[in-house]
């Protein structure tokens, strides 16, 4: 519990919950050779672009993306789309290279979080919406950290982990918990 309580205290800032919608041509134009830094100074997720709202689609799902930072995107996809589609969508537009350890999350009827299952419909799998929410979550942890090559992976594996210990989903003896607390405010202030 103590875990919790410091970084709850280290972690407070200041979230923007700004919604965009991206449809393919945005993603396409976004899509470039190079790889910028996309982490800004204070440690949010940015993409590159200014991405306007555009006219939704006629056959089309409107699925809102919360993602570890707490930043949300709306994406449009067609009413028929599997869940690769918005997956890949979703990965397109954060540029992770290293997709596999991440996975889309969503809320059932029975209030039971549930992983977005590729091979199948959004709207048989989703019922609640629109607009359908789905959380951008670390759906894999490694066994060894070593293996994260790609900056952008290990801040979202930072914040997962975070977020777990605040809300208890992790346990953190006390001790370690100051240790954490001390590294991730160290991290925050190096960034």
């Amino acid at each position: 519990m103590a875990a919790a309580r410091f970084i709850r205290f280290f972690s407070r800032r200041q979230t923007k919950n700004h919604a965009t919608t991206l449809n393919d041509e945005t993603i396409q134009q976004n899509n470039t050779k190079f790889r910028p830094n996309l982490l800004s100074s204070n440690g949010k997720i940015h993409s590159i672009g200014k991405h306007q709202p555009t006219n939704p689609i006629k056959n089309g799902l409107v699925c809102t993306v919360v993602f570890l930072d707490g930043d949300d995107v709306n994406f449009e996809v067609d009413r028929k789309a599997l869940g690769k589609c918005l997956y890949d969508r979703v990965i397109a537009h954060t540029k992770l290279i290293e997709p596999d350890y991440f996975g889309l999350q969503f809320t059932d009827t029975h209030n039971v979080k549930q992983w977005l299952d590729p091979t199948k419909s959004i709207k048989k799998q989703c019922k609640i919406g629109p607009p359908y929410t789905f959380r951008l979550r670390v759906k894999f942890y490694t066994s060894d950290p070593q293996n994260l090559h790609d900056e952008l992976t290990r801040y979202l594996f930072v914040l997962q982990l975070k977020d777990d210990i605040r809300t208890g989903k992790l346990d953190c003896p006390s001790g370690p918990d100051v240790e954490l607390a001390a590294l991730s405010m160290q991290g925050n202030i190096n960034a």
